[in-house]
């Protein structure tokens, strides 16, 4: 064997590769990961903020004078309670086309009691007040069974029913 003098070494490993200090790879690989979360909150975070303010927008339009006035629909059909429109002729509920003798409102689908505020629309179904108030003032004016108008006078319709 030849003598090789301290400091010169041959090892093959030293000569091949390099050697990166594995410290320095966990800090670039924490950088890399650290910014791709940092990149992919915002981009969330801003396709959040651009639906927020069309909701907001949808939500500060005006509602039109007319799907508000609950006088028009008082005038058309006033709030009474169930007792004195339930013997009336050719009533007709959701419930009536059931087996059911309980007649119920269609649109909150719970029985309808003797001293519940109704509205008898034109087309003769009967509602809950609240519940066709609120229907209403959604800018409906058909009737949520049959469609019929039961505004009268809305949009030329003298009648009340189509």
């Amino acid at each position: 064997m030849a003598y090789i003098p301290p400091g010169n070494s041959t090892n093959q490993s030293d000569v091949s590769t390099p050697r990166t200090p594995i410290p320095f790879l966990g800090v670039l690989g924490g950088i890399i990961g650290l910014s791709s979360v940092i990149f992919i909150f915002f981009i969330v975070k801003s396709r959040y903020h651009h639906r927020q303010p069309q909701r907001d927008i949808e939500a500060a339009k005006p509602v039109p004078k007319e799907a508000v006035d609950i006088q028009t629909l008082n005038n058309a059909s006033p709030s009474q309670k169930y007792e004195a429109v339930k013997g009336l002729k050719k009533q007709a509920t959701w419930a009536s086309t059931q087996s059911s003798s309980a007649e119920v409102c269609a649109i909150c689908i719970e029985v309808l009691g003797d001293q519940d505020d109704v509205r008898r629309l034109k087309c003769k179904h009967v509602f809950h007040t609240s519940c066709i108030d609120s229907w209403f003032q959604k800018h409906h004016v058909d009737c949520p069974l049959c469609k019929s108008i039961f505004i009268p006078d809305w949009r030329g319709d003298t009648e009340g029913v189509h």
